[in-house]
């Protein structure tokens, strides 16, 4: 499940920025991923930007994918 969250996460933050990579882009999109959740998953969604939001913005500059950055957090098995 951290996985498919990790992944699902990832692609919205980059569906919402694409071009403004801006960590202040980057975290106004965090504060909104969590809110179009069904109300099950909303905590464990809060609890993953909680836990891995100030590392986000630099994960998705440096890697660029949600399949990428989900791997360097080793959240999915291939990681």
């Amino acid at each position: 499940p951290e996985c498919a969250l990790c992944k699902y996460v990832i692609s919205y933050l980059d569906n919402v920025i694409q071009n403004n990579k801006s960590e202040a882009a980057i975290e106004a999109a965090l504060d909104q991923v969590c809110k179009i959740l069904p109300g099950a998953l909303q905590d464990k969604c809060k609890q993953f930007v909680k836990i891995y939001g100030p590392v986000l913005p630099q994960l998705l500059i440096h890697y660029g994918t949600p399949d990428q950055v989900c791997n360097a957090l080793q959240l999915c098995n291939n990681g």
